[in-house]
């Protein structure tokens, strides 16, 4: 009989301490309403106070000195374009020195008779015919054994472009020996 009230003792502490436990969740859930319940009717109360507040009208004012400013930047501004758009004006009407010419006189032909009268030359004039450059004189050469462009541009003391000129079928690449070529002189 001493087990069976040990153990009945046992599970009557077992529900007391369920039974406090729900209690105590009952006693906050009931607390956090109460407390939410307060605040709302708080906020309640200030949107009232806030919906019966006369509305304050607030009075904005124009300060002269930023129009000032401003009307004073938009001159400078419009000052800086104006002599923008006069040296732009200058460069392109100003020509520059590569493209001036010297003019010519104009002659001015009269339809009335000269009163000088003209005298006939004795020499007439006779066409210019162009001048012929001088045939460039060539010395003539006989291609050795181991010569090349470079060797032989040394040897006659000519630039190899002036020898290469004066030779247009030859292959500088494969000279032969005893081709014949011309030195320009």
């Amino acid at each position: 009989m001493a087990t069976k009230k040990t153990s009945k003792k046992t599970n009557d502490n077992k529900a007391a301490k369920k039974t406090a436990k729900k209690a105590s969740k009952k006693s906050a859930i009931k607390k956090e309403e109460i407390i939410s319940s307060e605040v709302e009717s708080k906020l309640e109360e200030q949107k009232k106070e806030l919906a019966e507040e006369p509305t304050k009208e607030i009075q904005t004012e124009t300060i002269p000195s930023t129009q000032e400013e401003d009307s004073g930047r938009n001159k400078i501004l419009i000052a800086v374009l104006v002599v923008i758009l006069i040296v732009i004006g200058i460069v392109l009407v100003k020509p520059s020195k590569k493209e001036e010419q010297p003019k010519e006189p104009t002659k001015i032909e009269s339809t009335q008779p000269s009163q000088t009268q003209v005298q006939p030359t004795q020499e007439k004039e006779q066409p210019k015919q162009p001048e012929r450059k001088p045939e460039p004189q060539f010395k003539e050469y006989v291609i050795q054994r181991g010569d090349s462009l470079a060797k032989i541009s040394g040897k006659f003391n000519k630039p190899a472009k002036e020898i290469q000129d004066a030779n247009p079928g030859v292959d500088w690449g494969k000279l032969k020996e005893g081709q014949k070529i011309k030195i320009p002189q």
